[in-house]
């Protein structure tokens, strides 16, 4: 499965580079809070709902990304 972090760039007058990066979503985000708490955080939050234990999961891909639309996406797939 893969959980996706979109966070608010909050970023004013950038570069055209930086522009770009944020309206493809690929400008990485290193700073706090760490990409694991958010990834518990969730995992915690839906556990019961979309599995019956976070003990289930057995591979991820994170992603902590700037967006001008900030969101948090969440694909599971069955092994």
């Amino acid at each position: 499965g893969c959980l996706l972090f979109y966070l608010f760039a909050g970023l004013d007058q950038e570069s055209k580079e930086k522009q770009t990066l944020l309206d493809d979503e690929t400008m990485y985000c290193d700073k706090k809070p760490d990409i694991d708490n958010y990834f518990k955080a969730v995992t915690d939050a839906v556990n019961g709902i979309l599995y019956k234990d976070d003990g289930q999961i057995a591979v991820s891909i994170s992603r902590k990304v700037y967006s001008w639309n900030p969101r948090t996406e969440i694909e599971i797939q069955p092994l």
